[in-house]
């Protein structure tokens, strides 16, 4: 019996409540969803609706509260080498001397057996995601000098390097260029064309219903999953965001 692995889900999330053991009150409540590869979902809603949480949940640096986060069928953390995660620059120590180059050869480390150096084909793929991205010319520069525009590239770069399954985005178009934005959502596209399951935490709700086909809409819980047409709608906006908020 032949099976079709693209109709099977990447992610699951079932039953779950998500947030730390410390909150009062879980982020999230009673979350039960799925993505299938190729998936490219924007995940919105106002700050504190949980987007951070669940994303940190998938990668498995949080546990679930209760309920299951299932990656390929196994628990949350099984697989981190198939899950790539860019957290918003906030939560980065940019005084790390490290060059943009060798933040990008991170991304092929899960590859490369501790007792090896990067290979020809290692060195390749780093070679062409930083052309990908546009950033060669700044390869050997330290990543704490680049701009926030620059920095996000890198670290697209490097989950390019890494060939995920799973990319979890958040908010990567906070203070970037228009060249930027244009390129991290043209290579976006060329995730979904590889089948990876993209999920990206965006407050942006223009760019939103002009470039991603599903939206995740959340407000510790979930609001509405599906085509942006159905979700993108005055009804479903006024439960997560309130009356008074101004969408687009």
């Amino acid at each position: 019996m032949n099976i079709d692995l693209s109709q099977m889900p990447i992610i699951q999330i079932e039953g779950a409540d998500l947030g730390y053991r410390t909150d009062a009150e879980p982020a999230l409540k009673d979350i039960t969803i799925s993505f299938y590869p190729g998936d490219m979902v924007a995940v919105i809603g106002p700050n504190g609706a949980g987007k951070s949480t669940m994303m940190k949940s998938i990668v498995g640096l949080i546990p679930p509260l209760k309920g299951k986060v299932n990656v390929h069928g196994e628990l949350h953390g099984a697989h981190p080498d198939c899950v790539s995660y860019i957290p918003q620059r906030e939560s980065i120590d940019w005084n790390y001397p490290i060059t943009v180059r060798e933040v990008v050869m991170m991304g092929r480390y899960g590859k490369i057996p501790f007792y090896k150096s990067p290979s020809e084909k290692d060195q390749k793929t780093v070679e062409d995601a930083l052309k990908r991205m546009e950033i060669t010319a700044l390869a050997d520069r330290k990543i704490r000098d680049c701009s926030g525009g620059q920095q996000q590239r890198v670290f697209l770069a490097r989950s390019l390097a890494q060939e995920p399954h799973i990319l979890l985005m958040d908010e990567p178009f906070n203070a970037v260029d228009l060249a930027t934005e244009k390129i991290i959502l043209d290579n976006l596209r060329v995730f979904k064309e590889r089948h990876v399951t993209t999920l990206v935490a965006t407050h942006d709700l223009s760019l939103v219903s002009e470039n991603f086909e599903k939206v995740l809409l959340l407000n510790k819980r979930i609001i509405a999953y599906g085509n942006r047409e159905e979700v993108l709608t005055d009804k479903k906006l006024q439960l997560a965001y309130g009356k008074k908020a101004i969408y687009f």
